[in-house]
């Protein structure tokens, strides 16, 4: 398939962009501007002013003055999943997409993937994520669809629950999805990891996915900042994570039902996940703060380590599983000696 043929193409399906606010003045008109200067010129762009205490809602509404194409929703604070609801719910387009807003995209995101989608009839388009320090700005990207993969709903669920391999795709921005995929409580509020949740939801209603790995959209990530970097409890939710989704397949039934063995399996894999995340992300003050919830971890994987053995993981996660079970403690301060982490 050629490039994206702007002629026929560029006026055709609205694209919804969806950008929760919060407290974000220093980068705001950065991800605006990297949306506003999209070659997909058909879009509605809904900030969604999730409550900001600085001037990211004033800057919101001076904005939207010079494009009409700006929507802008002020609501009380309720979360990332509950800003990103409102806007599906006040959200008009045939397609959506959600960039966070200390992120950016590159001028071609909404070209290349809306070309991947509607050449593939594909229920979502999927781009790599660069993570970035600010530092990359954007890279020289090809408008085509010859970097392209296509998988069916099953082949994207078993990379989901991470059938021999690791790879994270949950995420919910780097993605243009069709709007019937989206229900108006899409993500789950008050809980973390809600994107794990959603993109079960997503995959439940999906055919075919369409990935390339041209990086299109650029994750921020402060340099000052520990957020995500620190152990603590957004590592620790990810058993409850699975428990929730293991629910909601069994209330769901039908088609969900078949995916429970491999969502318990999951719960199961957690505790290796959040032993392995205290190491690598923890220092000596998570370890004393949550020394009781690592113990109980560690007694828990080695109730399902039989399991997880016979399981589907990769076999080098098999053996750092046994490793962890039975070694957790002299691993942890090897590693912290080699990496020299306080």
């Amino acid at each position: 398939m050629g490039s994206y043929n702007a002629e026929t193409n560029l006026n055709t399906d609205k694209i919804s962009v969806i950008v929760p606010v919060y407290n974000v003045e220093m980068y705001l008109a950065r991800c605006i501007n990297s949306v506003l200067a999209q070659s997909y010129i058909n879009i509605e762009v809904i900030l969604v002013d999730d409550g900001s205490t600085d001037r990211s809602g004033y800057l919101c509404d001076l904005i939207a003055k010079d494009d009409k194409r700006i929507n802008v929703i002020h609501k009380q604070n309720g979360g990332l999943s509950s800003a990103r609801n409102a806007g599906i719910e006040h959200c008009t387009g045939s397609y959506v997409t959600f960039i966070d807003s200390d992120d950016w995209v590159s001028p071609l995101y909404l070209e290349v993937l809306y070309n991947l989608l509607t050449s593939y009839n594909a229920s979502f388009a999927v781009c790599s994520l660069l993570k970035t320090d600010g530092s990359k700005q954007s890279l020289q990207v090809k408008a085509d669809t010859s970097r392209a993969k296509c998988y069916s709903a099953s082949q994207y669920l078993d990379i989901y629950f991470r059938k021999n391999g690791n790879r994270t795709i949950h995420y919910a921005c780097g993605k243009l999805y069709k709007r019937d995929l989206l229900e108006n409580d899409q993500f789950p509020v008050g809980v973390l990891n809600e994107d794990v949740e959603s993109m079960f939801k997503v995959l439940l209603k999906s055919k075919t996915i369409i990935e390339t790995d041209e990086p299109l959209y650029y994750y921020y990530q402060n340099p000052q900042s520990i957020t995500g970097t620190s152990f603590g409890e957004n590592y620790l939710s990810l058993t409850d994570v699975w428990k929730r989704i293991a629910s909601l397949a069994r209330k769901r039934g039908g088609h969900a039902i078949k995916y429970i063995d491999d969502i318990e399996y999951n719960v199961d894999r957690s505790y290796f996940t959040i032993l392995v995340d205290s190491v690598i992300h923890g220092n000596k003050q998570t370890d004393l703060k949550y020394a009781s919830q690592i113990k109980e971890n560690l007694i828990l994987l080695r109730k399902v380590l039989r399991q997880l053995i016979n399981g589907d993981m990769r076999i080098d996660r098999k053996i750092a599983c046994l490793l962890v079970a039975f070694g957790y403690y002299p691993l942890r301060s090897i590693y912290r000696i080699v990496h020299s982490v306080g």
